[in-house]
């Protein structure tokens, strides 16, 4: 798996990791990346800055597709988040 994007390069069909994917931003990120075909780790916390129930309103948006998988989560208190170079 590489992580991050390449300049210049294509990115499609790769792996990505989204953290705050229940929020505004990274459902939107996330819609897009399944949308061009690829695979997505989402991460959230769920905290409820603003309510939760819109969070999982746009989760059940996400499960759906194929490549989608979503865990609930808190990077803070993660003993280690590394990325695995294939």
């Amino acid at each position: 798996m590489e992580c991050g994007f390449i300049a210049g390069g294509t990115t499609a069909n790769k792996k990505y990791l989204v953290t705050g994917a229940a929020g505004f931003i990274g459902f939107h990120t996330t819609k897009r990346l399944l949308a061009r075909g690829d695979t997505v780790v989402g991460y959230d916390n769920l905290v409820p800055y603003y309510p939760v129930e819109y969070k999982h309103a746009r989760l059940k948006q996400l499960v759906g597709p194929p490549g989608f998988t979503f865990q609930r989560a808190d990077l803070n208190e993660s003993h280690f988040v590394g990325c695995n170079r294939e």
